[in-house]
C-alpha cells in the first residue's frame, strides 16, 4: 500500500528532449515498483506500469519542448495495476542561454471518492480502439485550440448540443455556436459530425476538459443537473 503522504507530494522527474527520465523523486518509484533510480534513469513512460498512454505523454512533452507549458487531468495506472486520475504538470526546463532542453514534469493523483467514479464514466464512453491507439505523433491542429475550445469539442464528443454546453459552461449559447464555428475554421470541418470525428482520429476525446470542475463534470457527463 502506498503510504498518503506520497500520493500528496506526487510524482516529479525530469527528463530530456527524447522524454528519458534524467533524474526522479523516491514517489515516482513508488508509482513504477521499483527500488533504484538506476532502475529508472534512461527509461521512457513506455517501460513502465502506465505504458498505455506513453503516446499521450510524449505528445503532451513535444508541446512543451516546443514552448507551451501543459497542465491536464490525465489517468495512468500504478505498479499495483490500480488506475486513478492525476493533474500533471508540465514545463519546459533550459540552460543558462534560456535553451529548452528538457521537462519537468509533476503529477498529482487526485483523492477524492468520485474520481474512481468519474475516471469509470470518462472510460464507458471512451470507445476501445481510441484508448488503444492514443494520440497520433507529429503536429496537429487539434492541439493548438484554446483551452475554451477544447472543452466544448469535449462535450461534443459526448453527444451534447450546444444549448447544453451553454448550461454546463455557463456561458450564452451564441458563444458555443462562434466556437463551434471556430472550431470548423481550424479544423478544416464543415459539420458537428466532422468536428467529433476529427477529435476521435486523434485521441483527443480521451481528455477531460480543463475549466471544468471534477465532481460538476460527472453529474453533467451522467445527464443530471
Amino acid at each position: 500500500m502506498m503510504k498518503m503522504e506520497s500520493r500528496i507530494i506526487g510524482l516529479l522527474c525530469e527528463k530530456d528532449q527524447a522524454s528519458r527520465i534524467v533524474r526522479c523523486n523516491s514517489v515516482f518509484l513508488e508509482y513504477a515498483g521499483v527500488q533504484s533510480a538506476n532502475q529508472v534513469l534512461g527509461h521512457t513512460d513506455y517501460d513502465f506500469p502506465w505504458q498505455e498512454y506513453a503516446d499521450t505523454y510524449r505528445k503532451h512533452e513535444l508541446d512543451v519542448l516546443a514552448g507551451n507549458n501543459h497542465s491536464i487531468i490525465f489517468p495512468s495506472k500504478t505498479a499495483q495495476g490500480e488506475y486513478s486520475v492525476f493533474l500533471h504538470n508540465k514545463a519546459a526546463l533550459h540552460d543558462d542561454a534560456g535553451k529548452i532542453i528538457g521537462i519537468q514534469c509533476h503529477a498529482v493523483e487526485i483523492m477524492h471518492p468520485k474520481i474512481h467514479q468519474l475516471f469509470a464514466q470518462l472510460s464507458a464512453q471512451t470507445p476501445e480502439t481510441v484508448q488503444q491507439k492514443g494520440y497520433t505523433r507529429g503536429k496537429n491542429k487539434i492541439f493548438d485550440l484554446t483551452p475554451r475550445e477544447k472543452d466544448i469539442l469535449f462535450f461534443l464528443c459526448k453527444a451534447k448540443t450546444a444549448k447544453q454546453i451553454a448550461l454546463i459552461l455557463n456561458i450564452s449559447p451564441r458563444t458555443i455556436y462562434s466556437h463551434i464555428e471556430h472550431l470548423k475554421q481550424k479544423l478544416n470541418c464543415h459539420t458537428k459530425g466532422e468536428l467529433v470525428d476529427a477529435a476521435y482520429q486523434t485521441g483527443f476525446s480521451h481528455e477531460l476538459p480543463s475549466q471544468i470542475a471534477l465532481i460538476d463534470l460527472i453529474d453533467h457527463l451522467q445527464g443530471t443537473q
